[in-house]
């Protein structure tokens, strides 16, 4: 696909580019957001006509869609160019129980395979009723991309790109209100998951309707769009379980109710010249600075320091990590006052008791390393506890070792981000459920996320791995994230549209 062919989009998503709040003297203020989408969206505006659709977060977000009477409002991108911005629904009580009992825990911790059968999740009464209004959020955005191409011109309507686990039922209701329109040509329609697709064993824990609706409403899509191959074979075996729908698995190709869906693996990825100028910042290397005094001061100079920059999210495996430290501390002795681990943690959506919860155990956990292991000149373990991105930023340029072992994750740019900006040759260790396994296994030491001993392994390895391995290790990541940048992401996707509008066969992924 020509990659300077200008398109029209309609990008929908949960959480927006920004948010904004209302200054003291009555203007509006934009908070910038983050995240692979985000910094994508700042490519695709230089270069396409893109209208982005998002759900209200607050106040702010309220009374900015408010004084434009609730339509789309030019916004403009970071790096140059603009875009439509329309901020959709409410924050009310329909959006929190929304966000706080369907997306977040129950989908969130059903797609990382973070419940016990045996104990959770319940669906009761208030289940059934937050199931009501994670629907009802879903047509709010539904509606209003129907609007949105209400307005298109009608023989050449925009792409509709709809991101995320918090809007699994939007493409079967645009579906819906669309076929009320049978004048207009439809849409080309794409959905992307950021997270995990667990085998359809995961999804039997939803009421069947429910899944059955999450199901037959991404079928309504032309591509749907994983991290993974993994991901996309859970999702075939999902639907071929819960619908009966025919699936080929060698192509990807969905057949159900006499449409065809394609299947795609899209792994997002850093927008690698942002990022570095980012980690060159000013802001950036005061931190770094201060971090890099955290490394145990020994007599032969070469004292090491783990990191590692997290959510405070169960899925992030925290807690086992501290325990697998604490074990090479145990086990050997001799690295005492040799090595340290500074950990950049923010504490992550504390509205969700689990996460409530989960952070008092990675508390517990840090301070009985410490409480251990700590001398009068040594802290073996330093734990950061807040939202600062640039600190995490910093501490990737420090390590030695880059200790990333989640029970899940779609992708993990963690793992991406640190091995583009470290200037130390350091190792990262990674869990082999991590999406990023798939382009990193050759060149990291992995780990079994629920095996402490090995994690303790694994660091103790890294930790003495000869500097050329080191180097060539550290070199081979970086090469892989710069040649496959959050760019290239999203022209895949763009070209998989062209492709099949234009017939033409799909590249092998």
């Amino acid at each position: 696909m020509d990659s300077d062919a200008r398109h029209k989009l309609l990008v929908a998503s949960n959480r927006g580019p920004v948010t904004f709040r209302v200054a003291d003297g009555g203007e509006f203020v934009a908070r910038r957001g983050g995240g692979g989408l985000v910094t994508a969206l700042g490519g695709l505006a230089r270069v396409h006509d893109v209208t982005w659709l998002s759900h209200v977060m607050g106040e702010g977000d309220e009374a900015m869609s408010d004084s434009v009477g609730g339509g789309s409002f030019e916004e403009h991108a970071r790096g140059g160019g603009g875009y439509q911005l329309r901020l959709v629904g409410r924050a009310d009580a329909t959006y929190e129980r929304h966000y706080l009992e369907i997306a977040n825990p129950l989908l969130w911790f059903l797609q990382h395979r973070l419940y016990g059968f045996g104990w959770d999740p319940t669906i009761d009464r208030a289940t059934h009723g937050a199931w009501g209004c994670y629907r009802g959020v879903n047509q709010r955005l539904a509606d209003a991309l129907a609007d949105e191409l209400a307005l298109a011109d009608p023989n050449d309507p925009p792409f509709v790109m709809v991101h995320d686990y918090h809007l699994f039922l939007v493409p079967g209701m645009l579906h819906e209100r669309l076929r009320e329109r049978p004048e207009q040509r439809q849409p080309f329609v794409q959905f992307f998951l950021h997270i995990p697709w667990p085998d359809p064993g995961a999804w039997r824990a939803l009421p069947r309707a429910w899944a059955r609706d999450v199901c037959e409403s991404l079928l309504a899509c032309d591509v749907i769009g994983f991290q993974t191959h993994r991901d996309a074979e859970n999702f075939l075996r999902t639907v071929h379980h819960f619908l009966g729908a025919s699936v080929e698995f060698r192509t990807g190709a969905v057949r159900y109710m006499g449409a065809l869906t394609r299947v795609r693996t899209y792994p997002i990825s850093v927008a690698v010249d942002e990022f570095e100028e980012h980690a060159a910042s000013a802001t950036v290397e005061r931190l770094r600075t201060r971090i890099a005094e955290m490394r145990p001061k020994t007599d032969d100079g070469d004292g090491k320091l783990i990191v590692r920059v997290d959510r405070t999210d169960p899925s992030k495996n925290i807690v086992r990590g501290f325990r697998a430290y604490s074990l090479l501390l145990e086990e050997h002795p001799e690295l005492h006052g040799k090595v340290s681990m500074f950990c950049q943690l923010d504490p992550s959506r504390q509205d969700i008791a689990a996460y409530i919860d989960y952070l008092a155990q990675v508390k517990a956990a840090a301070t009985a390393v410490n409480h251990r292991f700590a001398t009068s000149t040594w802290t073996p373990l330093h734990v950061n506890l807040d939202s600062n991105f640039q600190a995490g930023v910093a501490a990737y340029r420090e390590y030695d070792v880059l200790f990333v072992n989640p029970v899940a994750d779609g992708m993990n740019l963690v793992s991406k981000e640190g091995p583009l900006v470290n200037e130390r040759d350091g190792v990262v260790v990674l869990s082999d459920q991590a999406g990023s396994y798939n382009e990193l296994g050759p060149h990291v030491v992995s780990v079994n996320p629920f095996d402490v001993s090995q994690q303790a392994e694994a660091l103790l390895e890294a930790l003495r791995m000869p500097a050329p391995e080191r180097h060539e290790r550290a070199e081979a990541m970086r090469r892989q994230v710069v040649e496959h940048d959050v760019r290239d992401w999203m022209q895949a996707q763009l070209d998989d549209i062209h492709a099949l509008q234009s017939g033409a066969p799909l590249v092998v992924r």
